[in-house]
């Protein structure tokens, strides 16, 4: 607690090596103190799912780990650093069903806007984010309670924020790049079902007639 009662911040800045050491031995402290399963809530770049790694492969002592990486942010957004930013407008719209595409299989932390959180691996989705999650562990929105779930559904609209591996974020925005951007020039020819204004094309953002 502060006893000023001002609220106050303080950055440490470390280094990739530096970091990934600190990260080491937090483990083995955790797997010292009786923790045998620990959440990332959120970690800069790969740094989680190495040391996840290590511990898998018994080169490094701690804890079962469930990883959840960077979250989902505009550009010079919260936590924008850690990775996971989007562009904004349709970036915003459409990386997130790109992702749970990709997602499916890897570990994803879910907070609902209760402020529940689900720290498991992705089963499905479907186009309205409607999710299914298996080996979950739900945690209450106090942080104080813990329980294990085999499996959870969540649908879309309770969704408040999602975390999901740095790659998976480099896989779809690598899919987005390679997609032609769908626009029509002007008096161009869209690409969409819709009927256009004066032509048989898709919309586009011109007002000449579509070919």
């Amino acid at each position: 607690m502060d006893p000023s009662a001002i609220n106050t911040l303080t950055e440490i800045n470390l280094n990739h090596t530096e970091l990934l050491c600190l990260m080491k031995k937090n483990a083995t402290r955790l797997l010292d103190a009786g923790v045998t399963t620990a959440c990332d809530l959120g970690s800069k770049g790969m740094t989680a799912i190495q040391v996840r790694d290590g511990i898998k492969k018994g080169e490094v002592t701690g804890p079962r780990l469930q990883c959840a990486n960077a979250p989902l942010t505009v550009p010079k957004g919260h936590a924008h650093a850690m990775g996971g930013v989007c562009g904004g407008g349709a970036d915003l719209i459409k990386l997130p069903l790109g992702l749970l595409t990709a997602a499916q299989g890897h570990p994803m932390l879910v907070e609902l806007k209760n402020g529940e959180t689900l720290n498991g691996h992705l089963v499905n989705c479907d186009n309205w984010m409607n999710l299914t999650l298996k080996e979950v562990v739900q945690t209450t929105p106090e942080g104080d309670r813990f329980f294990r779930l085999p499996e959870v559904y969540v649908r879309g609209n309770n969704i408040k924020y999602l975390r999901v591996p740095e790659e998976i974020l480099d896989i779809v925005k690598e899919q987005q790049q390679n997609q032609p951007s769908g626009r029509g020039g002007r008096g161009g020819r869209g690409d969409g079902k819709d009927r256009g204004r004066g032509g048989r094309g898709g919309r586009g953002r011109g007002r000449g007639r579509g070919g």
